[in-house]
């Protein structure tokens, strides 16, 4: 999946002429964006990467991939300022689903892995996906779900997606925090991720409002999950 670039994506030039790589995929909005971040600094050094190939095991519905991921330190520590914060990069070559459900289904399968080896009760479904669009391919919206991390108790995530197509593949680019977006963590999930996958932040001010949604069947996320 990697060694496409996300230089072909559509709001470049054509499937004919991208070419390939390796490496991580270069920034595609780098050039075109004069408020992008700054270079990471230093601390993102101390943030752990991690692969892992789709389906994983805890959520075989999902389509064949890859997906990367970029953890802040302290995200599975309770009580840490970053605790459940990090950014991540999945790569499908068809998403084949509504987004919602895509992200409830990730969410529901490592929630119930995690709680069973700790011992934890859940509910079934045990995540709820609430996402409005800013802007095409755009959204922002907010993840209910329980701290399998740490006591199991209920948690409310923050998460900025962004869904870009190349001539390949389908990109999920994704930033969460159970903090507000005015704490000093998105600063460095905004620098994280554009480090990490060429992708500016939307940085829209401004909560979510609980149950409310897009009229996007794309982002109905729970609508065709039973409760």
């Amino acid at each position: 999946m990697w060694k496409h670039s996300f230089a072909c994506m559509l709001f470049l030039s054509g499937c004919a002429t991208a070419p390939q790589t390796d490496s991580l995929p270069p920034r595609p909005l780098a050039d075109s964006n004069p408020a992008r971040p700054d270079p990471a600094p230093d601390w993102i050094r101390e943030w752990r990467t991690e692969s892992i190939a789709l389906p994983p095991a805890f959520a075989p519905q999902l389509p064949l991939g890859d997906e990367v991921l970029l953890f802040a330190p302290g995200w599975s520590t309770p009580g840490a300022e970053d605790h459940w914060s990090y950014v991540f990069q999945i790569s499908v070559e068809e998403l084949g689903m509504q987004l919602g459900e895509f992200l409830e289904l990730y969410y529901d399968g490592l929630c119930e892995l995690v709680a069973r080896g700790k011992g934890l009760e859940l509910p079934a479904n045990p995540s709820t996906t609430t996402l409005v669009e800013l802007s095409p391919g755009v959204y922002r919206g907010k993840i209910e779900l329980f701290d399998v991390f740490g006591d199991g108790s209920p948690l409310s995530l923050n998460i900025d997606v962004q869904v870009l197509r190349s001539c390949w593949e389908t990109h999920i680019v994704g930033q969460v925090s159970p903090q507000e977006r005015s704490h000093a963590i998105w600063r460095k999930l905004d620098a994280a991720i554009f480090e990490f996958s060429g992708v500016r932040s939307p940085s829209v001010p401004g909560p979510i409002v609980n149950g409310t949604t897009s009229k996007s069947p794309l982002l109905r996320g729970g609508s065709t999950k039973p409760r």
